[in-house]
C-alpha cells in the first residue's frame, strides 16, 4: 500500500460502526412510590405501526427484534431483581416505561413493544388481536378470573392488556379474536401471578388501631400498614382464593404488629393463643359481603384486612393464616366450603372435630365466625355436614 494512501486512511481515523448505534435515550419513570431513571436505545421508537393486520404484525414484531432493545431490557431485569417483583409487577413496570418513552404512539405499539420485553425475558408469550386492537397475551397456570382466555395445545393465555385496561369489547367481542401466527418462546416459562412474595419498595406507613374484645377485655393494638401494598393491591387481576392466604404481612405490618401480639401469647399455650387470635379476625374488623360493599369481589391480603373497614370470611383467613404462621409456626389447611373459607390447624387439641391429613389431627378455627366468640375446634354450625376442598396446606417451614 502506497504511503500516501496509508497516510490518508490514518488521519481519517477508525471506520464508523455499522449499523450506526442510535442515540441513547433516558427516562425517569414512576413505580409506586420509586422513581428510576432508565438508558435505553431510541431506534425502538421508529418502529411504528399503521393497520391491525397480520402481515403488518409479523413485520411490526420482527422490526422490533432487530433493534437494540438490550440496554432497556437488562435495566427492567435488574431492577425486576432488586425490587424483588413478581411478574405481574414486571409487567406493570414494563407499561409504565413504555407510557414515558412512547408517549405519542399507540397503546399497540406499546403493547408490542411489551411483548417483545417479555418474551426475551424468557417467558412464553402470545399476540391476538381483533378490531384494530392488539392483546399481549402470555401462558399462564394459576387461575385468573375475569379475563379473556384463549386455549392453544393444551395450554391457557391469559390476555394482560385487558387486565391492565379492561375494555368490554375485549372480553366480548365484535368479530373473532386472531392468535397471530408467531411464538418466539415456545418452551417460555409460564407467567405467575404468585403472592408469596411481596416487592421491596420504599413504604408508606399508614397508621391504624386494631381493636377487639378477648374473654370480656378490651384489646387495643396501635399498628401501621404499608399503602404502597394497599395501593398494587387496587389494580391487582383476580386470581385463586389460596394465593391471597398466602401473602405475607407488609415488613411495616410485621414490624408494628408481630411483637406485640407475641408478647401478649407469651404466656399461652397452643390453644388459647389459638382462641386469642381468632378473637382478634372474628371482633376486630365489621363483616360486610364484597358485592355490597365494594360492588364486585375483593379478595385481601393481610395488610388490606387491618387497613380497609370491612372484610368478609376470605380475608379474615388471608390474615389469620399469616398470624399463626408468623407466631405458633403450627401445620395448617385452608378448607373451602361452597360459600365460605376457613382455616383448620394441627394443634393439642382437648376437645373438638378432627379432620384426618396425612397422618394429623386439624381442628377448625374459623377466623370469622361466631362473631364475640373464642371457640374453637369445629366448624360453624352451618356448615359441619358440608363437603370442602382442601385448597391450601401449610407446614411450618415451607
Amino acid at each position: 500500500m502506497p504511503w500516501s494512501l496509508l497516510l490518508s486512511l490514518l488521519l481519517m481515523g477508525p471506520p464508523p460502526e455499522w449499523p450506526p448505534a442510535p442515540p441513547p435515550g433516558q427516562a425517569n419513570v414512576i413505580f409506586y412510590t420509586e422513581s428510576f431513571t432508565i438508558p435505553y436505545a431510541t431506534d425502538i421508537l421508529n418502529v411504528r405501526l399503521s393497520l391491525v393486520q397480520e402481515k403488518n404484525l409479523l413485520q411490526h414484531c420482527r422490526a422490533l427484534q432487530q433493534t437494540q432493545y438490550n440496554l432497556l431490557l437488562q435495566t427492567l431485569l435488574r431492577i425486576r431483581r432488586e425490587r424483588q417483583l413478581n411478574d405481574w409487577l414486571f409487567y406493570q413496570l414494563i407499561s409504565n416505561t413504555l407510557a414515558t418513552i412512547m408517549p405519542r404512539h399507540s397503546a399497540n405499539e406499546r403493547e408490542l413493544a411489551a411483548w417483545l420485553l417479555l418474551t426475551s425475558s424468557g417467558i412464553n408469550t402470545r399476540i391476538t388481536y381483533h378490531d384494530q386492537q392488539v392483546g399481549l397475551c402470555v401462558l399462564a397456570l394459576e387461575d385468573v378470573f375475569e379475563a379473556p382466555l384463549f386455549e392453544e395445545g393444551g395450554n391457557t393465555y391469559v390476555n394482560l392488556t385487558f387486565l391492565q385496561n379492561p375494555r368490554s369489547n375485549d372480553a366480548n367481542p365484535r368479530q373473532g379474536i386472531y392468535v397471530l401466527g408467531l411464538s418466539p418462546q415456545p418452551k417460555g416459562r409460564p407467567f405467575s401471578f404468585s403472592l408469596s412474595q411481596l416487592p421491596v419498595l420504599p413504604a408508606a406507613p399508614r397508621a391504624r388501631v386494631l381493636q377487639f374484645t378477648y374473654r370480656d377485655s378490651l384489646y387495643r393494638i396501635p399498628v401501621e400498614v404499608d399503602e404502597t401494598i394497599i395501593n398494587m393491591m387496587g389494580t391487582y387481576p383476580l386470581i385463586a382464593e389460596a394465593e391471597y392466604v398466602k401473602a405475607p404481612l407488609s415488613p411495616t405490618l410485621e414490624a408494628s404488629l408481630i411483637p406485640a401480639l407475641r408478647n401478649l401469647l407469651r404466656q399461652k399455650s397452643s390453644q388459647e393463643a389459638l382462641q386469642f387470635l381468632v378473637s382478634l379476625t372474628r371482633n376486630g374488623f365489621r363483616y360486610e359481603d364484597d358485592q355490597v360493599f365494594y360492588g364486585r369481589s375483593k379478595p385481601m391480603i393481610p395488610d388490606e384486612v387491618i387497613y380497609y373497614p370491612v372484610s368478609d370470611c376470605e380475608d379474615r383467613c388471608a390474615l389469620f393464616f399469616s398470624l399463626v404462621q408468623e407466631l405458633l409456626e403450627l401445620p395448617m389447611l385452608v378448607l373451602a366450603y361452597p360459600d365460605h373459607l376457613t382455616v383448620a390447624v394441627a394443634y393439642p387439641a382437648v376437645y373438638g372435630d378432627p379432620i384426618l391429613y396425612q397422618g394429623q389431627r386439624y381442628y377448625v378455627c374459623d377466623p370469622t365466625g361466631p362473631a364475640n366468640s373464642s371457640t374453637i375446634g369445629a366448624a360453624p354450625t352451618e356448615y359441619r355436614r358440608q363437603s370442602f376442598e382442601i385448597i391450601l396446606a401449610s407446614k411450618p417451614g415451607e
